[in-house]
């Protein structure tokens, strides 16, 4: 009796014969493909391979082992269910790492072939996903999805917790998917980013509030809050 045990099957959601080009930071072009399980209705990646276009030269990576990633296909399949009603599509998923993340950036396509949007996903936790209209906009609101889903962003977990309060001077809001982004800038010359996913209130911050913070000391631009208190609301 003969059977198949550990196979590894190449996607086939590249632009070229199954592979995708990329280019790295010398200019130099690469194919990149991941591989996946020949099972049915398994979506967990299990490597990829970079070829060197000039050289042929090959490097397969594996990874953690003991960490389940999703590939490229179920990459697709979450946004095409996300634009669903507007029936746009992905193309071209890459995997990169962002923020110590292994993440899929997809370009979005409408039904004639034109860019709508960048579409980001953690690998390890694909309820962790964000589009935006550029790259930089989308890896901005991607770093505040990990902070605040359950991702591990390089640094954040070393951090110290902290309490402030103060007045707000400005308030900025963004909408993202089903949620707000709220970047604040108190009267301590400081800047916060808190998501109304894990905060529902902060939607109704508004210049002049009193607040009281609870964030993550992380050394950024925008520290990340945990817990908001709107002086009056509560």
């Amino acid at each position: 009796m003969f059977g198949k045990t550990d196979i590894k099957l190449p996607s086939d959601e590249g632009t070229e014969a199954q592979v995708s080009p990329i280019f790295d930071e010398n200019g130099d072009m690469y194919y990149f493909t991941d591989f996946t399980s020949p099972k049915e209705g398994v979506d967990s990646m299990l490597g990829y391979a970079l070829t060197n276009a000039r050289t042929g030269k090959a490097t397969f990576y594996t990874g953690n082992l003991e960490e389940s990633y999703m590939d490229s296909e179920g990459t697709l399949q979450i946004i095409e269910k996300k634009f669903i009603e507007k029936k746009w599509h992905g193309e071209m998923p890459i995997l990169y790492n962002f923020y110590g993340e292994a993440s899929w950036l997809t370009p979005v396509l409408d039904s004639n072939g034109f860019l709508q949007n960048y579409f980001i996903v953690s690998a390890a936790n694909p309820e962790i996903s964000v589009y935006g209209n550029t790259p930089n906009e989308a890896l901005k609101k991607y770093k505040t999805a990990l902070q605040h889903g359950g991702g591990t962003v390089d640094g954040s977990s070393k951090a110290e917790e902290k309490q402030t309060s103060g007045t707000v001077l400005r308030v900025y809001k963004e909408k993202t998917g089903d949620f707000t982004i709220v970047s604040i800038l108190l009267d301590n010359k400081k800047n916060y980013i808190i998501s109304s996913e894990t905060n529902p209130m902060a939607i109704y911050v508004k210049e002049g509030d009193q607040v009281n913070l609870k964030y993550m000391d992380t050394g950024e631009t925008f520290l990340p809050v945990k817990e908001l208190v709107i002086q009056g609301l509560e």
